[in-house]
């Protein structure tokens, strides 16, 4: 009878399946502490910091479990994220915990798809392996709770023509009115439970409720059309890897000198994309902290930045040495990989900088912009009128033409003082106006020390008048 047969195969027959990949996420919430001040003594004091757990599901009935997909799990919740303010470009740094999964986590593309969101996105990704292969952790819990929840809801049978209630699995995939995702039908079964729970006002559920700590779920459908750059496949720059000597009468440790034995992967957006940093051991002491805030110094080569020099305050130092400072990895292009892919990628990665950029700069802020004139040494310091806003058509601005649909900005120039000189002035009113692409802005927010008096100038600087000074505002 049609009443007893497994609902499942009205989906697609025996092939149906359901793919889910989970994300625990667990943040410190800022945004309600409080500072409160003694006047008397001067002292602050500051309400604890509440530990926040969430949990994203990640659900899909045609996808695959490959880097592309995962990095595209992982986009989909930072844009949630800085949606909600609780990601800031420039500021944030997102501290995973994976298992060793070479396919999803762990290979040469997945790594170089999350540089790609590092850098798309502006923040900081460190992404720590806690095991050689495929592990068990909190993920992988929950996800079974789910499936065991979703396999009880599949051995619901009723019979047609029964009245039905939101949470029965339709027996077939089209109804009289539409035709019915199995994976859509799933989202909303998961969904309504989570919610469900959260509203409930019995004693014996709250206090349940109250001893679970990923008391929030979301439950996201992934559409395999969404899933960017399947098509690409990248690899290691294999010279890089260091080579560990191994004891005398001991034959080399397999995987020794190559990926296998490293578990630290940083995707820093200074790194620029297709570029990680890596070592062998996960830590996160406060030596390493402290070195990984260092400031960037422009000019500086990756490997040279203070930033991933060796850590000889690391409390892995006396153990490891030298065998566990830091080496930029540069990915390297499959022949199988498409160069159109990388073209693509480059597109977006710069629409998404200008986004950012647009997001950074401020009414009368100052800012450098990229420039083709050698005699300005490749860059102009500008002052920016207004908030950027979206072109409505398309424009010419010098030999540059700005495409409608780009983000730009009102903005001055100010021209040096003096040939070879790193004094600025302010140019007459109105006579440097400009518009300028948030896509050719290198610093948002350039920070200047604005002369008032002419005793802070230099020698060369002096013939300014006061009234020069008043007007012209020279800056270094």
């Amino acid at each position: 009878m049609f009443s007893t047969q497994v609902q499942s195969q009205y989906y697609g027959g025996s092939s149906t399946s359901i793919s889910m990949e989970g994300i625990a996420l667990e943040y410190y919430n800022t945004q309600n502490d409080r500072v409160t001040r003694n006047e008397e003594n001067d002292n602050v004091q500051e309400d604890a910091k509440q530990l926040v757990s969430e949990f994203y599901s990640y659900l899909s009935d045609e996808s695959e479990q490959d880097a592309a997909t995962t990095a595209s799990h992982i986009l989909s919740m930072i844009n949630e994220l800085k949606d909600r303010k609780l990601l800031v470009q420039q500021m944030s740094t997102i501290w995973e915990d994976t298992d060793g999964c070479a396919k999803q986590y762990r290979c040469a593309t997945a790594l170089y798809l999350l540089s790609i969101i590092a850098v798309r996105c502006n923040i900081v990704i460190d992404r720590a392996v806690g095991a050689p292969g495929h592990g068990k952790d909190v993920v992988d819990g929950l996800n079974a709770v789910d499936k065991k929840y979703l396999k009880t809801m599949m051995y619901r049978i009723y019979n047609p023509g029964a009245q039905h209630n939101t949470n029965d699995i339709l027996a077939h995939s089209c109804t009289d009115k539409e035709s019915v995702k199995f994976v859509k039908t799933v989202q909303q079964l998961l969904q309504e439970r989570a919610d469900t729970s959260l509203l409930s006002t019995s004693t014996k559920r709250k206090k349940q409720n109250d001893s679970y700590k990923y008391k929030t779920r979301h439950y996201r459908i992934q559409d395999k059309i969404d899933v960017q750059h399947k098509t690409i496949k990248m690899g290691w720059t294999k010279r890089l890897f260091p080579n560990i000597v191994p004891i005398r009468g001991k034959s080399k440790i397999r995987g020794s000198s190559t990926v296998q034995s490293h578990y630290h992967y940083r995707m820093d957006p200074d790194l620029g994309e297709g570029k990680c940093a890596m070592r062998r051991i996960p830590c996160a002491c406060m030596a390493c902290q402290l070195q990984l805030d260092k400031p960037w110094i422009p000019g500086v080569t990756p490997e040279n930045q203070e930033r991933y020099a060796p850590v000889k305050d690391c409390v892995y130092y006396p153990i490891l040495d030298k065998y566990n400072d830091w080496i930029i990895m540069p990915f390297v292009k499959e022949r199988k990989t498409p160069v159109e892919e990388f073209q693509e990628i480059h597109k977006i990665v710069l629409d998404d900088i200008a986004t950012n950029m647009g997001e950074l700069v401020k009414d009368n802020n100052f800012g450098v912009v990229n420039a083709n004139d050698f005699l300005a040494d490749d860059f102009y310091i500008v002052r920016f009128v207004g908030n950027p806003y979206t072109l409505q058509t398309a424009i010419k601005v010098d030999k540059d033409i700005l495409p409608s649909g780009s983000m730009a900005c009102k903005a001055e120039f100010f021209s040096p003082a003096r040939e070879k000189s790193r004094w600025y002035l302010r140019p007459p009113e109105g006579q440097m106006m400009t518009i300028v692409a948030m896509r050719n802005i290198i610093v948002p927010d350039l920070r200047v020390h604005i002369i008032t008096h002419r005793n802070q100038l230099d020698m060369n600087m002096r013939t300014l008048s006061d009234k020069e000074i008043f007007y012209r505002e020279p800056f270094f």
